[in-house]
C-alpha cells in the first residue's frame, strides 16, 4: 500500500531542482545497460539490487540512492528501471533523500516489510522467467514467490572493473582517509586517550570533505590491541603500547580503507618482529600482484612468508575488493577465487594478530594497473 500523498510533491522535476550526481548521467545509464548485459548472461528477465540503511552499496551504485531509514530496491529489466523503498521520515520522501536519485519511476511504500515486498512483487507483475537478486544477505527472497537465483557474485564481478570516474572519486576518497591517519598517528602520546585519537581523525576526514565514515574508526592500545576490533576507551596510550588504528572516508559512496600500528617508546622485542615482518611480507606480496595472477596464489605467499619468520598461527593473509561496498571484489585470502584485473580496488592488509601482544599490519587501498598497482592511500608505513 502505497504512502498517504505527501505534502510536497517528489516526482523528477520536483527532485531536479536539488538533484547532484558524482557523475554524469550517462555514467549510471552505462550501468544499467551492464546489469543487462548481466542478466542476458544469466537468463534473467530481471534484476533486484537490494539495500538499506547498514548496506547502501547496491542502491547507490545505480540509483545514488542512500536510505537512512528502511529499505530500497532497485528492480531492472530489459524496458525499464525503478526504485521502491520505504524509507520515508514524515511520510515525506522528499525528507528521505528521494531527491539524490536519478530514477524517474520512484515507488515509495509504508514503513514496513509487508508493503515494501507487495510493492516490489507490484513492479515484476509480468515477470514469469527467473529474477535475479543482489543483496539477498539481508533481504530473504523467498517471500517473493518468484523464480529467484543468488545474482550476487556475478553482480560483483561487473562492479570490480572501475570506470575512470569511479577511480577519480576512490582517489579522493582515499586521500581523505590518509589525512585523517595522518592526525591519528601524529596525535599518539602518552597519556592521550584512544578516544581523542579518534576525535581528531574523524574531524580531519570532514573538514578534508568525507561525505561519511566507511566504518566506526578503531584505536586499540596496549592489552586489547591483540583483539583487533574494538570501539575506543577512555584508556589512555602508555609508554611501549602498540597501537592500531583502522580507518576510512566515503566520497560520493566510494569506500577507502587503511590501517597502521604504531609503537610508543623502543616497546619490546615480539613487538618490534611482529611489526617489522608484517611490513617485509606487505613490501614483498605487492611485487606480485598484477592482472593475470590469482589473488589466492599471492595470498598463500604470504602464509609461507610468516610461517618461516615464525608468525605462521597468527598471521592472516587478507583483503577485500572496495568500491560502493566495503567487502567486493577481488578478495585477497588463500581461498579466493578472483584473480586480479585492470581497474580492480582493493584494500590490501595482511596482518599478524596475537591475544597478548597487539595487531600488526599495514593496510592501503591499492588500485590494481596495467603493470601492478598504484597506492590511493599513502603515508608512513614504519611507525616503530
Amino acid at each position: 500500500m502505497q504512502n498517504p500523498k505527501p505534502r510536497i510533491p517528489y516526482d523528477l522535476e520536483a527532485r531536479s531542482e536539488y538533484l547532484e550526481l558524482p557523475f554524469p548521467i550517462s555514467e549510471y545509464h552505462q550501468r544499467v545497460e551492464n546489469t543487462r548485459m548481466l542478466m542476458r548472461k544469466q537468463g534473467l528477465e530481471a534484476l533486484i539490487a537490494f539495500g538499506d540503511q547498514n548496506d547502501l552499496s547496491h542502491l547507490t551504485y545505480l540509483a545514488n540512492f542512500e536510505p537512512l531509514i528502511g529499505r530500497g530496491a532497485v528492480v531492472v529489466t530489459y524496458d525499464s528501471i525503478t526504485l521502491v523503498t520505504d524509507s520515508a521520515f514524515h511520510g515525506e520522501p522528499m525528507h528521505s533523500l528521494i531527491w539524490r536519485t536519478w530514477i524517474e519511476d520512484v515507488r515509495v511504500t509504508g514503513f514496513s516489510f509487508a508493503s515494501f515486498v507487495s510493492e516490489v512483487k507490484r513492479v515484476l507483475s509480468r515477470v514469469k522467467g527467473r529474477v535475479g537478486v543482489v543483496g539477498s544477505y539481508s533481504f530473504p527472497s523467498d517471500v517473493l514467490g518468484l523464480n529467484v537465483i543468488d545474482a550476487e557474485r556475478p553482480f560483483l564481478e561487473l562492479k570490480s572493473r572501475k570506470s575512470g570516474n569511479e577511480l577519480k572519486v576512490m582517489r579522493e576518497a582515499s586521500r581523505i582517509t590518509s589525512m585523517g591517519m595522518r592526525a591519528a598517528v601524529e596525535a599518539i602520546k602518552v597519556g592521550v586517550r584512544e578516544t581523542e585519537v579518534v576525535g581528531l581523525a574523524c574531524s580531519t576526514m570532514y573538514q578534508e570533505d568525507a561525505s561519511r565514515l566507511a566504518f566506526q574508526p578503531i584505536v586499540v592500545a596496549g592489552p586489547r590491541a591483540g583483539t583487533k576490533h574494538d570501539y575506543p576507551s577512555k584508556r589512555k596510550i602508555a609508554d611501549g603500547d602498540m597501537v592500531y588504528i583502522d580507518l576510512g572516508a566515503i566520497s560520493d559512496g566510494y569506500f577507502s580503507d587503511m590501517s597502521r600500528t604504531v609503537l610508543v617508546g623502543k616497546g619490546e622485542k615480539p613487538e618490534r618482529d611482529a611489526l617489522d615482518s608484517i611490513l617485509e611480507i606487505y613490501d614483498e606480496l605487492l611485487k606480485h600482484i598484477r592482472p593475470g595472477i590469482r589473488a589466492a596464489n599471492v595470498a598463500v605467499s604470504g602464509v609461507k612468508l610468516a610461517e618461516l619468520k615464525g608468525w605462521g598461527p597468527d598471521f592472516w593473509a587478507s583483503g577485500h575488493g572496495l568500491g560502493t561496498g566495503f567487502s567486493e571484489v577481488p578478495a585477497f585470502s588463500p581461498t579466493s577465487s578472483d584473480t586480479f584485473e585492470a581497474g580492480m580496488v582493493f584494500a590490501y592488509e595482511p596482518m599478524i594478530v596475537k591475544l597478548g601482544l597487539g595487531t600488526a599490519v599495514v593496510e592501503d587501498t591499492v588500485e590494481v594497473t596495467d603493470s601492478g598497482v598504484r597506492f590511493l592511500t599513502e603515508y608512513e608505513r614504519k611507525l616503530w
